[in-house]
């Protein structure tokens, strides 16, 4: 029940910083005072309606693996309801409400918790297509890494002799403010930019390219440790999750040998990879198992070939 009532409070909360983000994104007050939209009233409720949708929150969550901290029940886990988006969506609401009792409903605090949770100025600037969202990657990384979420600290003014060194003087003078991340192992960061938003934009890249140059990157065998007949099924289910493939697709036919005993098929195919593996055995759910398991297989072979 406090989870619901949490559920609520968050689902206002988000609704809120949202809306009020987009009205300064988007709007600004006119000649005579008027406020004016550089967006109509049905593009700024399909912007709203993508932004605080089930899927989008459900994919933060897993972004910032929270589904995992749940507090669940034996048949929870036993069904994995964590998994499902609508579970998720829930679990990112129930944060806000949380944030919203305990700091006696801060804006300014909610309006950060729903930047780091959401970054809806990314989608702000970029829409929703595949630009890459570095930000978002930096800190799926670093909850990997370090078991932590990146802070990053913007500035007014450029503070730092050797950026002025790194941009030309006329990208200098656009350049209002500046982002500093610190990391452990890697050391400081430093960027510009023209808005806060984009100083932060801006090193987040810098951060995650270097990772990618250096092959720091966490792999998927870290992330799911090494092919396990038991755990095939949710291995290939975190991989989707974490979004390295698309959704595994099982199908089943039963069959019946000469003594009348069924034997289950299964066939599992990965569209995204265009690998498939097909499976028989006289238990249904061994004989998924044992698909799921050659296609782990078959999937880290891959990438480990990639890297070498």
């Amino acid at each position: 029940l406090n989870s619901e009532i949490l559920e609520f409070y968050g689902d206002k909360v988000l609704d809120f910083i949202v809306m009020k983000q987009m009205s300064e994104h988007y709007g600004m007050i006119g000649a005579g005072g008027l406020f004016v939209s550089s967006e109509d009233e049905g593009s700024l409720t399909e912007i709203k309606k993508r932004l605080v949708c089930s899927k989008m929150l459900a994919s933060k969550i897993r972004e910032l693996d929270f589904q995992h901290r749940l507090i669940m029940g034996k048949g929870d886990v036993e069904q994995k309801i964590w998994e499902q988006d609508s579970v998720q969506e829930d679990l990112f609401e129930a944060i806000l409400g949380a944030v919203a009792i305990d700091s006696n409903w801060n804006i300014e605090t909610l309006t950060k918790v729903v930047d780091r949770m959401l970054n809806p100025s990314f989608y702000f600037k970029n829409g929703f297509d595949e630009k890459t969202d570095y930000v978002a990657l930096v800190q799926q990384w670093c909850q990997k890494k370090y078991g932590l979420i990146p802070t990053y600290n913007v500035r007014k003014g450029v503070h730092s002799f050797e950026l002025f060194q790194e941009y030309n003087d006329e990208d200098v003078l656009k350049m209002r403010y500046q982002c500093d991340l610190q990391l452990p192992e890697l050391g400081i960061f430093k960027a510009l930019g023209e808005s806060p938003n984009k100083a932060k934009e801006s090193v987040a890249e810098k951060v995650y390219k270097l990772i990618e140059k250096n092959r720091l990157l966490i792999s998927p065998v870290e992330e799911i440790g090494s092919p396990s007949l038991e755990k095939a099924i949710n291995q290939l289910q975190e991989l989707y999750q974490k979004k390295y493939i698309s959704e595994p697709q099982y199908d089943f036919s039963e069959t019946h040998d000469e003594d009348g005993n069924s034997i289950w098929e299964c066939s599992c195919y990965i569209e995204s990879l265009g690998l498939g593996s097909v499976e028989s055995h006289s238990s249904k759910k061994e004989a998924k198992k044992r698909a799921a398991y050659r296609l782990v297989w078959l999937y880290l072979g891959e990438v480990n070939d990639r890297e070498t």
